[in-house]
């Protein structure tokens, strides 16, 4: 806790965003007070009304500058911190899959945005006409090409965390050959239903149900794995990073074309279209 007056309480906080503030206020500076809460913060202060009423030390939590709950002690105010972010997790996951649900079921014509032609962009993300892609499981949903720097080999066993509709699995298939076996991985049920539909004639491959923060897969038994375009989408990067460590064999590799945030993003591309794209 750090006491400091409350006109100097915006700076403390900007500077401090996660800090727990304690300032002794009159009534009057309260709405001063709350009026300064960064995105996420935890105030606490002191009641000038009801000193003399035992405790009066006031801890409010904030998140995204909306109040989200009053708390009795440091502890109540981590775990509103702890739900918030759960909250916000749910929401961004069931925003994506939404989209690729829409996008599995009404094909390219549905992606959010102007993704533009997908015969010309295979040809920009790297796919020759050796990949031999199966052009109904393009959805245009990807980034670049994994398999372009995934050197698989005869007989290896391929994991495609957030496989969609297969493309990137039925190409990585031809490649480990018979011997080998592809694993795709969505979260999405109508992307596993196209995706299993388009497997016939593919016996080496198939797919799961599940979210790449905690993978459908045993511990050490996958050679490669393969990403194109979904850790982005990802509220918990670290938690998919962890897995992959866990699913890869001994000297096992990872291969992934995604996109990478260098600066803060504009407010018009903070927008449930623009994350789920």
């Amino acid at each position: 806790m750090e006491e400091i007056e409350p006109g100097g309480l915006e700076a403390f906080v900007m500077r401090s965003p996660l800090a727990a503030v304690l300032v002794a206020t009159a009534t009057a500076d309260v709405a001063k007070l709350r009026a300064a809460v960064p995105s996420k913060c935890a105030l606490a202060y002191l009641d000038a009304s009801k000193r003399g009423e035992g405790d009066s030390t006031v801890l409010e939590v904030y998140a995204d500058g909306t109040k989200i709950a009053s708390c009795g002690s440091p502890e109540e105010v981590e775990a509103a911190f702890s739900r918030a972010d759960a909250e916000k997790s749910d929401s961004v996951q069931q925003a994506v899959r939404r989209a690729y649900a829409e996008t599995a079921t009404g094909g390219a014509s549905v992606l959010p945005g102007n993704c533009g032609d997908i015969e010309t962009r295979r040809g920009l993300l790297g796919y020759s006409d050796e990949y031999e892609l199966h052009k109904d499981a393009d959805l245009g949903l990807g980034c670049g090409n994994p398999l372009s720097v995934a050197s698989l080999k005869p007989g290896e066993i391929v994991l495609d965390l957030g496989s969609g509709a297969g493309v990137d699995c039925f190409a990585a298939a031809k490649q480990v050959g018979p011997a080998g076996r592809v694993i795709g991985v969505d979260m999405t049920p109508e992307m596993l239903d196209k995706a299993r539909k388009l497997a016939r004639g593919y016996p080496t491959v198939s797919f799961r149900l599940g979210e790449i923060e905690h993978l459908p897969c045993g511990d050490s038994v996958v050679d490669c794995v393969i990403s194109n375009c979904v850790i982005n989408l990802s509220v918990d990067k670290p938690q998919v990073y962890r897995e992959m460590a866990r699913v890869l064999k001994p000297g096992g590799r990872v291969a992934i074309s995604d996109v990478l945030r260098k600066e803060e993003l504009p407010a018009s591309l903070k927008s449930e279209q623009s994350y789920s794209c």
